[in-house]
This record gives C-alpha cells, sequence and structure tokens, in this order.
C-alpha cells in the first residue's frame, strides 16, 4: 500500500530525533504511535526557573510536549512546556512561541531542527525580549547580570565523538570556553611552530638553489677569445690576426702591425701592393684552415 506525505513525513521526523539522540547527551525523547505523532522530548542542561518564591535559579530537567496533528507538517504542529522554565517567548503556562515560525510556519523544518531551537531557547542563546510571551522574564533577561548567556556553550549535537554514558558535563560558559581555549591552544601553536619550520626550510632551500644557479651561470659563461687565421705559404706557416689581413679586389694585403693604429686614423688606409702570382713559377697558393 502506498504511504501518504503525512506518513512519509512522520517516519522521517521519528528517524531524525534517533539520531539526534544518538548524536547528543542532552537530548532524549519517548514517542508515541506508528509512525509516531506525539513525542516527549527531554533536555538535560541548564535553564533558568523561579522557585515558589520566585527567587531566579538554575534547573537543569526540561521537558517538551509536541503533538503532530493531523494538518502536520502543512501546519505548526502544538508544544507544551511541562516543567518549571523562566524565558521571555515561553508563557507561564507553557505555552512555547516559535517567533517568526508561529505565524509564517515553514512545512520544511523538520523535527529534529525544531529539537534544536527548543535546547536554544532553555539555554538562552535564543530568546527575544521585544515580543514576550512572559513579560517578567523579558524585563528580567534584559537587566540582571549575574548570569552570562548562552548558560551553556555546547550546541545540542555534543556526543559526535563521545560515549553517551559520559552524560552532560553541567559547566557555565565561561568554564566551557576556558576549556575549549585550553584544548585548543596546544595544537594551535604546534601547527604554527610547525609552519616557521617549513618556512625556514624553504627559505633555505631557495638560497641554495640560487647559488647553484649562480654558480652554473659563471661558469657557462664564454670568454671571447681574438680568431686567428693560420695563413699558409710556400715558405712556411705564419699565425696571422684577421685584424691585419685587408682583402681587396685583386688579392690579399697584410697590413703593418706598427702603422695599424695610424691607418685605422686615416680617411683612407694605404695599402701595401698585391701579391701577384708567376704563373712560371711552382703553384703555391694561400689556404686559410678552420
Amino acid at each position: 500500500m502506498r504511504k501518504s506525505p503525512r506518513q512519509r513525513r512522520l517516519e522521517a521526523d521519528f528517524r531524525s530525533v534517533e539520531k539526534l539522540d544518538a548524536e547528543s547527551s542532552i537530548f532524549s525523547f519517548q514517542a508515541s504511535g506508528d509512525p509516531p505523532a506525539r513525542y516527549r522530548l527531554q533536555f538535560n542542561g541548564p535553564g533558568i526557573c523561579r522557585d515558589s518564591y520566585g527567587k531566579i535559579q538554575i534547573t537543569e530537567k526540561h521537558e517538551v510536549i509536541v503533538e503532530l496533528g493531523a494538518s502536520y507538517p502543512r501546519m505548526v504542529p502544538n508544544l507544551l512546556w511541562q516543567t518549571p522554565i523562566f524565558h521571555p517567548n515561553i508563557s507561564n503556562n507553557g505555552v512555547v512561541c516559535l517567533g517568526g515560525y508561529g505565524t509564517h510556519w515553514v512545512p520544511s523544518l523538520t523535527l529534529d531542527e525544531m529539537s534544536t531551537m527548543l535546547w536554544d531557547m532553555i539555554r538562552y542563546e535564543n530568546y527575544d525580549i521585544q515580543s514576550p510571551y512572559n513579560r517578567e522574564a523579558a524585563l528580567w533577561a534584559r537587566d540582571q547580570k549575574k548570569f552570562s548567556f548562552p548558560l551553556d556553550s555546547q550546541s545540542i549535537r555534543n556526543r559526535v565523538n563521545s560515549p553517551k554514558e559520559n552524560g552532560h558535563p553541567f559547566q557555565t560558559s565561561a568554564e566551557s570556553v576556558e576549556e575549549k581555549k585550553s584544548q585548543s591552544s596546544k595544537p594551535f601553536f604546534s601547527v604554527m611552530a610547525l609552519a616557521d619550520k617549513i618556512r625556514g626550510r624553504l627559505n633555505r632551500s631557495e638560497s641554495q638553489s640560487a647559488t647553484v644557479v649562480e654558480e652554473h651561470v659563471n661558469e657557462a659563461e664564454v670568454v671571447e677569445e681574438p680568431c686567428v687565421v693560420d695563413v699558409v705559404t710556400s715558405e712556411e706557416s705564419v699565425l696571422v690576426d684577421p685584424s691585419e689581413i685587408e682583402v681587396i679586389e685583386d688579392g690579399i694585403t697584410f697590413l703593418d702591425s706598427t702603422d695599424s693604429t695610424a691607418s685605422s686614423s686615416s680617411e683612407q688606409p694605404s695599402a701595401v701592393e698585391p701579391i701577384v702570382e708567376d704563373p712560371a713559377e711552382e703553384d703555391t697558393g694561400i689556404t686559410f684552415l678552420d
């Protein structure tokens, strides 16, 4: 048989609060129905109440009845607070104000999300003194200096990595914050020290790399040496600097090294008469070696 949208939603809500119960030492519940449509939600943590003499005091046990009516989830569920509580948005007879959700209900708000909202109200993380259900509680919350809000810094899913048997550590907000600081300070500074060490190693590595590169560059520098042309004649081989050779149309002229400076300063350098081959003599040429 095909399930109705309401039935599927009730089953989904039940699974969501089961998961919340497994992840929290603060929250527990009892359910009735198949699928459940009535819940008794229980919260174990610091809240505010007044005793029979009107004195403000801390209370740590809280219980709320939630009824998911026939029009749920299209309409807001019925909430009724069962245990004493002194809160601006919970009336003396236990009616709970959900703020904007009371007048503009959002069907997508699940039961575990609503339970999270109720826990935030208990610990005074969530309260509104501008539109109160309990005016006395609103004035007290505005003017009081004794308590630091929120009363408990823990979120409702506080035991994802801790066993449920440990129970709820009843700590004030200041104690919880100090404990978190002490737990997080050591890893934090260890990480910072490690980062400094890594940066130092990187700097040393970069410096060494730059030195090696500079050495390679120095080794790779090419020293230009004057090119020397080996001139071979019939009589002997002579090493001649190319600057001392002038090529002209009829042959090769050798410049006098003593007059090289003077000839370079004149407008037209004087040339020595070219050497002309005698056809009758044995063939002697000038060979340029690579």
